[in-house]
């Protein structure tokens, strides 16, 4: 199972890094010709091109135009670098407003004037495309760095640290880098759909702005709220001289160690639609006054007997 999740994760990266190599270095283009030198350029030819697909037909503005730099004469076609200008209204608008013989303002590279555009400006579709990436690199990021945040170096793979005369297991603990990451990947996958069909997938450059802050200043929360929750020790197993402390649904619990009667692995079977079996191990606390008190879930049989066996110790039970 580890193998197969491996190479399908590996198989996910290059397929991601494949499509930000093909969007985002048009944008980066897009973004160095925000630096480009303004020229009067006279256009040649001017008119709407029209390509099919298999399942729609896209138009975009085509112009060819000659200009003079460094006392050299070049000719250009580039409307823009990143992402076309589709639809058939505004490339007929452009087209219009810029017949055969006009004037219009383009811009070139200082260092080589055979890079030009008419258009050198960022838009909100360039925001758009870097957000809609957004939640495949996170994936993409789980699969790789996921691991080594969720690795625990303890008994189960819970952290575990001494606590003056006793110890405290992290048994909810969550990096504040996952909880980053989780919030923007899911944020960003919401706000796509929501950007999107509210602007037909054309957003302005300030809605964009808006939607880029309000991600990121929530996936910022979500990862301060982490790290909080981990200093506060929300979640925790404390163990000190005579008590344990520990959560019980919202509510945190105290009890002398005599109350304490055993540490039971209760197992959960689950049964999905098709009929295959899953199973959760529950690590509970049993009172004497005969309650039960659950701790932790795992996965793995093994891992949830060796975070019991742990805490039977430290408990002095047999």
């Amino acid at each position: 199972m580890k193998g197969c999740l491996g190479i399908f994760g590996l198989l996910w990266l290059l397929g991601v890094a494949a499509a930000d190599w093909m969007a985002l270095s048009g944008i980066y283009q897009q973004a160095r010709a925000t630096h480009f030198t303004a020229a009067q350029a006279t256009v040649l030819q001017s008119r709407v091109i029209e390509k099919e697909g298999d399942e729609s037909t896209t138009y975009r503005p085509y112009l060819e135009y000659r200009f003079e730099a460094g006392g050299q004469t070049y000719t250009g076609d580039r409307y823009r670098y990143g992402l076309p200008v589709n639809g058939l209204r505004t490339a007929r608008r452009i087209v219009k407003a810029h017949p055969v013989g006009s004037q219009l303002e383009i811009w070139y590279a200082p260092e080589n004037p055979n890079h030009s555009v008419v258009n050198n400006q960022l838009n909100g579709q360039d925001a758009f495309m870097v957000m809609f990436l957004v939640p495949f690199n996170a994936i993409g990021l789980g699969f790789l760095f996921g691991p080594l945040l969720m690795r625990r170096n303890g008994p189960g793979g819970v952290l575990v640290v001494r606590e003056g005369m006793g110890w405290r297991a992290r048994l909810k603990y969550t990096h504040p880098l996952a909880a980053a990451f989780t919030s923007l990947g899911c944020l960003s996958f919401v706000t796509i759909f929501v950007v999107g069909i509210s602007s037909s997938m054309s957003p302005s450059l300030e809605t964009m702005k808006l939607a880029w802050m309000t991600v990121a200043g929530l996936a910022g929360w979500a990862a301060f709220q982490a790290a909080q929750s981990n200093r506060l020790g929300a979640g925790d197993l404390r163990i000190e001289p005579g008590r344990v402390e520990y959560s019980s649904g919202n509510q945190r619990e105290s009890r002398p160690l005599s109350e304490i009667e055993s540490v039971e692995i209760v197992t959960h079977e689950k049964r999905d639609s098709d009929g295959d079996v899953t199973y959760r191990y529950e690590v509970q606390l049993r009172l004497k006054s005969g309650e039960n008190h659950p701790l932790h879930e795992w996965n793995s049989e093994p891992q949830a007997r060796a975070f019991a066996d742990w805490l039977r110790k430290h408990l002095s039970l047999a």
